[in-house]
């Protein structure tokens, strides 16, 4: 055999040797459970996934603020270009309001429906009255008249805003409620309702 045969024949045997060695730290080094990619894939996924029950602020659905939890009520606006008109009549003139921070107190001159049960007097379901603690029907003490020359007229369509007061006129008649908890009652001349959590029982 010749001296370059034999140099040939060496270095593919210390190639072999240095390809061995090699093949064998890297097996060593993985271990037996994959690659390092999978690994550190692995390590990723586990650290920015929260434990269950956990938060880490970033949550999609908050929880609700103690604002919106303490109260319990709906929040109720007005119409945007609600008018200011603490006493007004309808365009009719048989149904008046006053309007305070208070109470909103509703009469009608000329009333055909059957008002609810309550204290017997003349003229019951004449006058309605919306405080706080919700929709009443006191006896008024004369009878109601139809709504002044010089009062403002709340114009069907219009809309007023008197403290938690909201009133809107219609051609049908007037509606009356509260923007603190949706209590409200509905006033014409052949017709009375109430509901919301504050309604006339």
């Amino acid at each position: 055999m010749s001296a370059t045969m034999k140099r040939w024949l060496i270095g593919f045997a210390v190639l072999d040797v240095v390809l061995f060695a090699t093949l064998l730290v890297l097996l060593v080094s993985q271990g037996p459970g994959g690659s390092d990619d999978a690994d550190a894939t692995a390590t990723a996924t586990s650290s920015s996934t929260p434990a269950a029950g956990a938060t880490d602020g970033t949550d999609a659905s908050p929880a609700p603020s103690a604002d919106a939890t303490a109260s319990g009520t709906q929040e109720f606006t007005p119409p945007e270009g609600a008018l200011a008109l603490a006493d007004f009549t309808l365009p009719s003139r048989n149904i008046s309001c006053a309007l305070t921070d208070e109470q909103a107190d509703c009469w009608i001159a000329e009333a055909t429906f059957t008002p609810p049960a309550g204290d017997a007097c003349e003229w019951r379901g004449q006058l309605v009255v919306m405080t706080s603690d919700g929709v009443a029907m006191p006896c008024p003490d004369a009878a109601p008249g139809p709504g002044a020359d010089g009062v403002a007229v709340l114009e069907y369509g219009q809309t007023t805003v008197v403290g938690p007061w909201m009133c809107t006129s219609s051609d049908s008649g007037l509606e009356c409620s509260s923007l603190a908890d949706g209590t409200g009652f509905t006033l014409a001349r052949a017709s009375f309702t109430s509901y919301g959590p504050g309604r006339l029982a």
